[in-house]
């Protein structure tokens, strides 16, 4: 597992070509999930080059659900429509059932291990028996 964390071009590169998995988090804002274009180009590009074949999951995280983003962002095709510039598409991005809520124990777990992680465990149920 790694976190790429978009700080370093070469190193997401680097681990998308030698990944099975890569995990997209985004919170369900439009800023955040606009940023989901470049951020699947650029996996496309290292993607080329994985001879195991890689598999992306989008999943949204920070969701409040005493707001409408989580289910705004879920309402509009499930998930966001690709589009680029020279080529439009109505490829949707795959966006996983699970949501990581932005839970106050998240928040207060800066520098330690949270120890409620029933959400992530729903996840890797998810991406696993997929």
């Amino acid at each position: 597992m790694v976190d790429a964390g978009g700080g370093s071009a070469r190193i997401f590169h680097e681990t998308v070509t030698e990944a099975n998995l890569l995990l997209v988090p985004v919170a369900p804002t439009k800023i955040e999930r606009r940023k989901l274009v470049a951020t699947f180009d650029e996996a496309e590009r290292a993607a080329a080059r994985n001879e195991h074949g890689v598999t992306a999951h989008v999943v949204m995280v920070k969701a409040d659900d005493r707001t409408s983003l989580p289910r705004n962002a879920k309402d509009s095709s499930s998930t966001p429509t690709r589009a680029r510039a020279s080529a439009p598409t109505a490829e949707s991005f795959p966006l996983a059932e699970t949501v990581i809520h932005s839970w106050v124990h998240y928040m207060g777990a800066f520098g330690e291990i949270p120890t409620e992680l029933s959400e992530y465990a729903e996840l890797m149920k998810e991406l696993t028996e997929a």
